[in-house]
């Protein structure tokens, strides 16, 4: 297979934001130029639900960096439904941080008000608007496979890192 061959991959509905991030986050390290780049193929760090890798710890430790407060109220000051959208779910997240709850799509869907359409849509768009507004790839919620959990479940499951979500807390007085 080329690098530039593509293929349809069936994938079922509830993993497909999954496999979204972990695209993004693949063409991210590939392009990374800079040998401190964190391997896209690692799930990230869940403090307290699976073992922490060194390379899982500098993901995480990317994703901080990346996420400084400024680009956070960026994002929670945006106007577009993309922004507005992100900054429901992660209000929604930042008021239980990560290691007590991951969100599935139907647990955003229900605590923000929002569709499952527009959720999913969102979780669409959030690379390439980050590519075009914020010069980055990297997401400042992460999103996990149900079934790399223990338990495990099915679907999708968000959180964020307590770094992010501090700094979350602060932008938005929650």
């Amino acid at each position: 297979m080329s690098p530039t061959e593509f293929h349809s991959v069936p994938v079922p509905a509830e993993d497909l934001e999954a496999v979204y991030q972990l695209l993004a986050e693949r063409s991210r390290a590939r392009s990374a130029v800079s040998s401190a780049s964190v391997s896209a193929a690692e799930t990230p760090p869940h403090e307290g639900v699976s073992e922490r890798s060194d390379a899982k710890d500098e993901r995480s430790d990317a994703k901080d960096e990346v996420w400084t407060e400024e680009r956070l109220a960026r994002v929670a000051q945006g106007d577009t439904i993309i922004t507005q959208v992100l900054t429901d779910i992660m209000d929604v997240i930042a008021r239980d941080p990560r290691g007590t709850r991951e969100y599935n799509r139907k647990d955003l869907v229900e605590e923000t008000g929002h569709s499952a359409g527009r959720v999913t849509n969102t979780f669409t768009k959030l690379t390439p608007h980050f590519r075009k507004h914020y010069e980055t790839d990297w997401w400042p919620i992460v999103v996990d496979s149900g079934a790399s959990l223990t338990p495990a479940r099915s679907g999708a499951h968000y959180w964020m890192t307590p770094a992010i979500t501090d700094r979350w807390k602060r932008i938005r007085n929650l």
